[in-house]
């Protein structure tokens, strides 16, 4: 019995991270790629994350405030009910449910069983003309409620994957004006 639990649980983590990134990738590669490119898959090949470990870019020639606009209008464009979009002066926070018993029996708990992923932008001024944009992943437990309980996952896989977004992201907004 313990082997069979033991094999259940390695199945279920390696579901998990394998295919935390499958309910956003769809919003994150529209905004990311330009008009009437197809944007399937994320390639993390030759990712290099930046020295901080933490994914982020500098994107020049486009004010914050502007880059927030641009953002939130390609998410009115994408039209997903199961995505919620938030925009502050300074972050973009998207969300969306995870569905599925693998995501539920990790990430769950007894009030709600189902988790949220977020992935959080901050957007900061960083001087001549550009801003810098940092990413964070979560998984979120009983969201939306004050016993929220998060996982980051930006490192591993998950920051790799969010990088490459962010470097879309820098090539479709870089010195637009």
């Amino acid at each position: 019995m313990k082997k069979i639990l033991i094999f259940c649980l390695v199945l279920t983590l390696f579901s998990c991270v394998n295919g935390q990134w499958r309910g956003i990738t769809g919003y994150m590669d529209h905004v990311s790629s330009p008009k009437n490119e197809s944007a399937t898959s994320i390639d993390t090949s030759n990712i290099t994350m930046p020295p901080s470990g933490s994914p982020g870019v500098t994107i020049c020639g486009i004010d914050k405030k502007d880059f927030i606009e641009r953002m939130m209008a390609s998410a009115s464009e994408f039209g997903d009910s199961d995505i919620n979009i938030k925009a502050t002066e300074y972050e973009i926070i998207i969300s969306k449910h995870l569905e599925g018993y693998r995501n539920s029996y990790m990430y769950g708990s007894r009030y709600n069983t189902t988790p949220d992923q977020r992935i959080i932008m901050t957007v900061a001024n960083k001087g001549d003309g550009c801003i810098y944009v940092g990413g964070r992943s979560q998984i979120v437990t009983n969201p939306n409620s004050p016993h929220e309980r998060i996982t980051d996952t930006t490192k591993g896989q998950d920051g790799k994957e969010l990088q490459a977004v962010l470097e879309k992201i820098k090539a479709k907004y870089e010195y637009v004006k």
